[in-house]
């Protein structure tokens, strides 16, 4: 036989081979019909993440073009349902796409182009949060010195002086206060808190001199809806007085009054750095975040409360649907803690699913869990899409997808569990169902607390098996109890039992945290290798045939991508003399000196440069009078203390760094970063390779968009 014929052989076997793999991929899709519609919102999120990675700001028409040619070829191709699906899917992901420019389109507001201060500012409080370190306050319409109406942002956030009081929310104030424009990234590919502040209309930050002057402490006079939203924050902020009221700070580290605020009004604000570290730590930061756990909690203690107390009333639960009443007023309870607790994302998604859930008992139907989900996301999408990027939105809905998906995969064993034993085996279900909710949804999340946080809380599975159960069973319930009688002034009552599982919460994380090793510092995981971990976990969630396991190897090769992972040599920031470098220990060194108003940055560079490998061995740092020198892989970085040290280092270096004004001219060498440079574009990370030295900046991350400076 010769070769030829060997091939044309070979070639019809992997055709066939091909043939027989599209045939079973049609018909297991074709099999999984009813779980089409869940992969809906995955591809409106695609289109809205598209948006945002694009690095200048893109029109509109690109997305309403690929929408209705999207459509247009979804019903040309209605009898060819695969061709038909790619149609929508592209149509999705452009209404994605469009939802996403529409929604920066509907916030446009003046931002603050340049520090300004100090100036006299004038404005209505609509928020306010009272911190460890003084509080801070949001004013809306402020009236700022020296900048015309055309450049005033909408509103501006301010923090207080640590011996100043929060002014009534709804009074009007004037402060002397120092404004800067919203925050950029503190290092290239950190989190962007300039863009949440343009979502959020606020177009300045600062602080304020001395004490704030109310000029008008009665509240707005606009109509109830236009003034919802300051009668709500004013309540938070009655709440957490009157619980500081019964449970003061008695020393610099007791946050039990503090955290048990923040169980109730969901502002953490307040809580000292020391125990919010050993919260998350610990793994059991997820507590204090009013998330899905809580409103649950909230739903279940209520529905069944408010059974019992309709079949205690005897002939009223005979002859009317009591049960119905109760899912009913259960939506208007959970819809009030939704608000009084900030009405945050998560929050806001377990509302909506729970309230469907509810929805569903009235109507005597079963709610289909995993549509739930994905509408609820789908709803949030379309109304916020800047949400998507945020840790509390992708870590919520990772949980709560793969513990359904878990559930339903485990659904007939469990009731098979349940029907065969007796009351010992259901407490060992009850048990083990919360050791693998705790594994399952730290597994879940793991890659995006990677992303965003850096960090993984070796000790979390064992912390929450305390936890969960400490919360469920006595701190949420005594809460419940405190919102009934806080009307009444009779909240003591509850607030100090709940005051006793909040510290024995408390001391369990100074516990779990203390233990050795109980965090690991993780390198940021790319962003690439996110979407990959994110589209397996979908995969291995949506489907419920075998081809769902495809999705695991997926992930693998998303978390492999942690060990490509090269965090910076040096970072180099804005602020005269603060810049950090690699050591041979693979940890950051920072300059010495670096102001304490700078330990956010710092935290920031420290955790985000994480490395699973130590530095390189010959990496070195000298430093006198006139600056630093540091070298690795052949490279020389020059960091400058002062001019003199210019001619030398220009001759040596390959980078020259000063943060003072250089012309170009004097130093015509090496790559030379100085003052005007590192301020237009923000903190620069260096990499030092073997091929020369490769350079990012915070400006280049951000691209050309409406809330970049």
């Amino acid at each position: 036989m010769g070769l030829r014929t060997l091939s044309a052989l070979w070639l019809d076997r992997l055709a066939e081979q091909t043939a027989r793999l599209c045939r079973a991929l049609a018909e297991t899709a074709s099999a999984e019909r009813d779980r089409w519609l869940l992969w809906l919102p995955v591809m409106v999120a695609a289109g809205v993440a598209l948006y945002y990675a694009l690095p200048m700001e893109p029109p509109l028409w690109p997305a309403g073009a690929l929408m209705a040619v999207a459509g247009a070829s979804a019903w040309g191709l209605r009898r060819h349902a695969a061709f038909a699906l790619m149609a929508v899917a592209l149509g999705a992901g452009g209404g994605g796409f469009a939802a996403a420019k529409l929604r920066t389109l509907s916030v446009a507001a003046p931002i603050l182009q340049r520090d300004l201060g100090p100036v006299a500012v004038e404005g209505r409080v609509i928020a306010a949060e009272p911190g460890e370190a003084g509080g801070r306050i949001v004013l809306a319409a402020p009236r700022i010195a020296r900048l015309s109406a055309e450049t005033t942002p909408e509103s501006i956030r301010l923090r207080l002086s640590r011996t100043d009081s929060l002014p009534p929310v709804g009074s009007t104030v004037r402060a002397r206060a120092m404004l800067l424009p919203p925050t950029p990234p503190a290092m290239p590919g950190a989190f962007d808190f300039g863009r949440q502040a343009y979502f959020a209309r606020i177009g300045a930050v600062g602080y304020t001199f001395g004490r704030v002057t109310i000029l008008e402490a009665k509240p707005s006079e606009a109509g109830w809806f236009a003034g919802a939203g300051e009668r709500i924050a004013a309540l938070r902020l009655a709440i957490h007085a009157r619980v500081m009221a019964v449970l003061p700070q008695r020393t610099k580290d007791d946050a039990t009054g503090a955290m048990t605020a923040a169980l109730l009004q969901g502002e953490q604000s307040g809580i000292p750095r020391s125990v919010m570290d050993s919260m998350r730590d610990a793994g059991l930061a997820h507590l204090l975040a009013i998330s899905g756990f809580n409103v649950a909690l909230v739903a279940g203690a209520l529905f069944v409360s408010l059974r019992l107390l309709f079949a205690a009333m005897g002939p009223l639960a005979l002859y009317w649907p009591t049960k119905k009443w109760a899912a009913a007023l259960t939506i208007l309870g959970i819809f009030a803690y939704t608000l009084i607790t900030g009405a945050s994302l998560p929050t806001l998604r377990s509302f909506l699913m729970t309230a469907v859930v509810l929805i569903a008992v009235m109507l005597d139907r079963t709610a289909i869990s995993l549509r739930l989900v994905m509408a609820a996301g789908l709803a949030l999408i379309l109304v916020a899409p800047e949400s998507l990027l945020g840790a509390s939105f992708q870590m919520s809905f990772a949980a709560v997808i793969a513990l359904i998906a878990a559930y339903e995969a485990s659904r007939a064993w469990a009731r098979r569990q349940r029907a065969e034993g007796g009351s010992l085996r259901r407490v060992w279900l009850y048990a083990g169902g919360i050791v693998a909710t705790s594994l399952i949804a730290g597994l879940a999340t793991a890659p995006f607390a990677a992303f965003h946080f850096n960090r993984f809380a070796v000790y979390q599975l064992v912390a929450n098996m305390i936890a969960v159960p400490l919360t469920a069973i006595w701190i949420m319930p005594w809460s419940l109890l405190v919102y009934l009688l806080m009307p009444f002034g009779l909240e003591e009552i509850a607030l100090v039992p709940m005051s006793w599982g909040v510290e024995a919460l408390i001391e369990l994380s100074r516990r779990v945290a203390s233990w050795p090793d109980a965090v690991l510092l993780l390198p940021s995981l790319s962003q690439s290798g996110l979407a990959l971990v994110t589209l397996g976990g979908l995969w291995l969630c949506l489907w419920r045939r075998r081809w769902r396991y495809a999705g695991v190897p997926v992930i693998l090769l998303g978390l492999a991508s942690l060990a490509t992972v090269r965090p910076p040599d040096l970072l180099v920031a804005a602020e005269p003399g603060l810049f950090a470098v690699r050591g041979a220990d693979g940890d950051l060194q920072f300059a010495s000196g670096s102001a304490a108003g700078q330990a956010f940055l710092r935290d920031v560079w420290r955790r985000r440069s994480a490395a699973f490998a130590s530095g390189d061995d010959a990496a070195r740092l000298r430093c006198d009078a006139l600056g630093c020198i540091y070298q690795a892989q052949g490279h020389t970085v020059a960091l400058l203390r002062d001019d003199a040290a210019l001619a030398e280092d220009c001759r040596e270096a390959d980078v020259v760094v000063s943060w003072g004004a250089l012309w170009p001219a004097r130093c015509r060498g090496p790559r030379l970063l100085d003052r005007r440079t590192l301020t237009a574009n923000g903190t620069h990370a260096l990499w030092l390779t073997p091929e020369g030295v490769a350079i990012a900046t915070v400006r280049e991350e951000r691209g050309r968009r409406p809330w970049s400076k």
